[in-house]
């Protein structure tokens, strides 16, 4: 049965949506064109990869919340991103990992696996909200603007300086370190040493 979205839920699509728009956004800047692509956390909409499929040779999405399915130059596979990847080391151009390392609990565990499957030379791109964020989230959770989800799963708040040592402690050079939407994301972008 299809119901009526609630004026809340709909205002919480539009806050959602509406960062996820400059998020993308930014992270589709370093992207590179004709890129194999691998979006960790890319969430059953798969936003991200959808943007870029213009630019990219192909890209897969994995997330433990999707079902497998294929959508032109785009697969979706439901995976456990805790474990070992499922694919073959060196197989990608670029890996991204949006709005998603602050919810997992070894997040160098992740970043290992990462490196593993970029090709030489190979991308990483990591957007983190900011400890600073936290408020306004929580805030507008109070409000009924966006969903507690949004912040209830957040593991860790990183700083600029944790992401680049995880990084550096991971095999990759630091190329991009930037914080963006006033100051409440940060974005990093790494090359594999």
């Amino acid at each position: 049965m299809n119901r009526k979205k609630t004026s809340a839920e709909k205002k919480t699509k539009f806050f959602v949506k509406f960062f996820r728009v400059i998020r993308n956004k930014k992270v589709a800047e370093y992207v590179p064109a004709g890129a194999t692509m691998l979006d960790m956390g890319c969430g059953s909409d798969y936003y991200l990869l959808r943007s870029v499929k213009d630019k990219i040779k192909g890209g897969i999405g994995i997330d433990i919340a999707v079902k497998d399915r294929k959508d032109g130059n785009i697969t979706i596979r439901r995976t456990r991103i805790d474990e070992k990847l499922p694919f073959k080391s060196g197989m990608f151009d670029v890996a991204t990992m949006i709005a998603f390392i602050e919810h997992l609990e070894k997040p160098e565990k992740v970043l290992s696996e990462v490196r593993r499957v970029l090709k030489k030379d190979g991308t990483i791109i990591i957007t983190t909200p900011m400890g600073r964020a936290k408020p306004f989230w929580e805030t507008l959770v109070k409000l009924g603007l966006t969903e507690e989800k949004t912040t209830e799963d957040h593991k860790h708040y990183f700083t600029p300086k944790e992401i680049e040592k995880l990084l550096g402690k991971n095999g990759f050079s630091i190329t991009v370190s930037e914080n963006f939407e006033a100051g409440m994301n940060y974005i990093a972008v790494g090359r594999k040493r």
